[in-house]
């Protein structure tokens, strides 16, 4: 068991934020924060912990990249990466490369769409490992499981902020994988500390349903490419006229609803907050190793008629035996990767051996025990 750290210094805001409004504002505001402007030009937070699950929307150039920066630097100004650790993964390969390297994260920046859903499959992993060690220790939130870690000088469960930016880039090389495991992330992360936030420039609904859409509970809407966009998003018209860094804001809980701008962050601030945190800790990756065996790989464009595994007959035996099935049942009892167990899924779907996606539920199993023994 770890020991807690005591060593490592947050970072004096002060000496990276200038502008008195925004010192006040962080130093007063919870972490992760939505840090902007409001209509009378005044400072306005809005905690990420109270509206977790974000999908960030806009046009290219329009703010998305700014808005998730500044969620970032919050972090950095208020965590110690054992209370926070992110994961970003980024598929242009151009916004966040100023916080590669830093210890608050997970793992390296991810670009390859591959290694991106090994990844969230890890995430997965981690969610059902975190609500096994609440089941085990009795306790029902991991704020209290933390505070009975931090009583014997121990480290808890960090919170964890998945980046995904851009989310389009996923679904394209794999749609159905991408759908079903950040459904799994939405729907059972956030009781364990664990949020996602997700940009994209497309909405478009033969790219994404308007059923994956709703499942993020918060949304943040910049200029949208056209009305219906801006009625997908939000139930009404407006996002198609907004100005640079301006956005909507949408929740379940409908209290901050409105319009806001996001607060420009600087880039040398960034570079100098980097360079401080780097020179304060060293990072490490040991615990969320991404390398990729060959069973791992599945290329997105491959039949999947050419494809079968070895191991297929034992699945599908599983599969009848249990009634059910999902690409995270098949990894955990047959020890596979993330897209070798996806890439099976597809396969039952494809020889009508299960049903369809049942959101982040269990596939349906339609061939019974006692057919497979007529057979």
């Amino acid at each position: 068991m770890n020991s807690v750290d005591n060593k490592y210094k947050l970072p004096n805001v002060s000496n990276y934020i200038k502008d008195e409004r925004l010192l006040n504002s962080i130093n007063d505001c919870k972490l992760n924060a939505f840090i902007s402007l409001t209509n009378k030009n005044k400072i306005n937070n809005i905690s990420f912990e109270d509206y977790p699950n974000c999908l960030v929307y806009g046009i290219q150039r329009s703010g998305k990249s700014n808005f998730i920066e500044n969620i970032i630097v919050n972090i950095l100004l208020k965590s110690t990466p054992e209370d926070s650790k992110l994961v970003i993964i980024d598929t242009k390969r151009l916004e966040y490369n100023s916080f590669n390297g830093l210890p608050y994260l997970l793992c390296p920046i991810v670009s390859d769409p591959s290694k991106s859903m090994l990844v969230l499959n890890k995430i997965v992993i981690e969610i059902q490992r975190r609500y096994d060690l609440l089941f085990e220790s009795g306790l029902k939130t991991i704020e209290k499981y933390n505070s009975m870690m931090h009583t014997t000088n121990n480290l808890g469960l960090p919170k964890i902020i998945v980046i995904i930016d851009d989310l389009l880039d996923l679904i394209e090389y794999s749609k159905n994988e991408t759908i079903e495991v950040i459904s799994s992330i939405i729907q059972k992360g956030r009781q364990v500390g664990i949020y996602i936030i997700a940009a994209t420039s497309n909405v478009s609904r033969d790219m994404m349903n308007i059923n994956f859409i709703n499942l993020f509970s918060n949304r943040v809407c910049f200029k949208a490419y056209s009305e219906r966009d801006s009625r997908l998003l939000l139930n009404k018209k407006g996002a198609e006229k907004l100005g640079e860094y301006e956005y909507f804001f949408n929740s379940s809980l409908n209290i901050y609803d409105g319009k806001y701008k996001s607060y420009k962050i600087d880039d040398k601030m960034v570079i100098a907050l980097v360079d401080y945190i780097l020179h304060e800790r060293s990072t490490e990756y040991d615990n969320f190793n991404l390398e990729l065996s060959d069973n791992h790989m599945v290329e997105p464009d491959c039949s999947r008629e050419e494809y079968d595994d070895p191991l297929y007959n034992e699945v599908v035996d599983f599969a009848i035996q249990t009634g059910k099935i999902s690409a995270s049942l098949i990894q955990r009892r047959f020890r596979f990767g993330y897209n070798r167990a996806a890439r099976i899924i597809d396969l039952l779907e494809e020889r009508g051996i299960i049903g369809g996606p049942n959101g982040s539920k269990p596939r349906e199993v339609l061939v019974k025990l006692d057919n497979k023994s007529e057979e």
